[in-house]
Order: structure tokens, then sequence, then C-alpha cells
């Protein structure tokens, strides 16, 4: 009976929590908002993305902004969202006047783009998120879309990933582990070298083979 009371509970609990949960990252105070710096295919991908109901908090897009020369305005609608056209000297000043928590860089023009870096980072110092469209969909799909992977994303992700210092704690770890490993594992290794030649006298104690590890570099496993 007491097995079952907690089971109940439980699953009352969960189903409770949840709805809370779910009902207060949906009220407006929660509601993380975002605009999205450009249009067309690019930006709507990012819109379904970031807008999917199962992102907590609940995800809002304002508005799109894009880039040109000339006066601020207000001109069509994309998605049924205003798209604002802004000259790239005030897009710090739109972006403000947002009132977001992320903008997303659906931009793809390079050149146009160069123009808006020091006001892009500018804004995030000022505690808003800049995202590129990589990232987005790394973030909040767990992939990356092989059509948008270039040579300077791959260059940028290795020099991320890399710490000299990092990897050379790695490896001392590696090899201090590995001889704690050797011994601690010594007598069980011998036990299983007795029993693979007593049940097969014919084969051999360790399988041997050549695979291709770290910067295309050969080495040779010894394994059971």
């Amino acid at each position: 009976v007491f097995a079952i009371a907690v089971l109940i509970y439980s699953t009352l609990w969960l189903f409770v929590g949840n709805a809370l949960y779910t009902y207060i990252y949906r009220l407006d105070a929660f509601t993380y908002r975002v605009a999205i710096l450009g249009s067309g295919a690019t930006a709507d991908e990012l819109q379904t993305v970031v807008t999917n109901i199962l992102i907590r908090p609940l995800h809002r897009v304002t508005a799109f902004v894009r880039l040109v020369p000339g006066e601020n305005r207000r001109r069509e609608e994309f998605q049924g969202l205003p798209v604002l056209e802004c000259n790239p000297a005030s897009l710090a000043e739109t972006v403000r006047r947002l009132n977001v928590n992320a903008v997303l860089v659906a931009e793809n023009a390079p050149a146009v783009l160069h123009t808006v870096y020091p006001q892009l980072r500018r804004l995030r110092s000022e505690g808003i998120a800049i995202m590129d469209t990589l990232s987005v969909m790394e973030i909040y799909t767990g992939r990356v879309p092989l059509d948008q992977i270039d040579e300077q994303w791959l260059m940028e992700t290795e020099a991320m990933a890399r710490s000299p210092v990092a990897l050379r704690f790695k490896r001392i770890c590696d090899i201090v582990l590995t001889l704690i490993g050797i011994v601690l594992l010594t007598p069980f290794a011998l036990f299983i070298a007795a029993g693979i030649k007593v049940s097969a006298p014919s084969s051999p104690v360790m399988f041997c083979q050549k695979r291709v590890g770290l910067f295309g570099r050969s080495f040779v496993i010894l394994k059971f």
C-alpha cells in the first residue's frame, strides 16, 4: 500500500510540476524575446527552430531587421511579423528599442555584416545574446546543417576546442590513470588470459589491430 501511495504521489507531483513549469514559462514575464537580423529562407528557418513549443522558456520573435542604406522605416510583414528596415549605423539603437534578449543573425552577406560587427559586440556587452545561424542550429537542435559548414567555421571550431594547457593536463591524467589501472587490473588480466588459453589453446590471448587516432596517426590496440 505504501509503495502504491508513493507511486501515485510521484506521478501526480510530476504531472502538476510539469504543468506549473509550462504555465510559468509561457507567461510574458518569462518569455525570451528574439529579433532576427535578416529575412528570407534562413530567417524563416531560424524562426521555426526557436519558436518550437517544446523550448523553455517560450521564445517569441518580435521582428525581423533588414539592413538597408537610408532612413529607418517599417516596410512589409514577413511570416506575420514586422520587417524593420534599418541603416547599419543605427542597428544597436533599433535592437535596444525592440527590448529583446537575443539577436539571431540570418544575414549571409559578409560585406554587410562586417559593417555592423562593432555594434553587435556592443550589444553583446550589454547582455544581449548574439548568435549566428550555425550556433542557433547547434544549440537548439543539437545538429549542424552540413550545407552551412565552411572552412572558416571548421577553423574557428578547432581553435575554440583546443587549449594546449588542457591537452597537456589531459595527457598527464591519461598516463597516470592508465598506470594505476594496469597495476590494479593485472591480476584480473592474468586470470582472463589463463581462461582464454584453457578454453582455446590455439587462439592468441590478445587481439591486436592497427587503428587511426588523433591527427591521422596510427597506433596498435591490444585487448582481450
